[in-house]
């Protein structure tokens, strides 16, 4: 089973520092993911959850036995 999330939260990040002025703080980064609601990431749709602390909402999972990616909620 291959975690597609790592790949999406590293290349979030690079993104986001993309958007972000230098210096970078914690704090930047953090009000940058804090303020995304309905953001169009590379055609994924990313709400922060300021309950959870969440930005993906949903995991996909590859199953290399089936060959088959699986959408699963964080929250299961």
């Amino acid at each position: 089973v291959i975690y597609f999330e790592g790949y999406l939260y590293m290349s979030l990040l690079a993104h986001a520092m993309q958007q972000l002025e230098e210096p970078y703080s914690k704090e930047k980064i953090i009000n940058l993911f804090q303020n995304m609601k309905e953001y169009d990431f590379k055609g994924l749709k990313l709400n922060f959850n300021p309950e959870t602390r969440v930005i993906l909402q949903n995991a996909w999972i590859y199953s290399t036995k089936d060959n088959v990616w699986t959408q699963r909620s964080i929250g299961d």
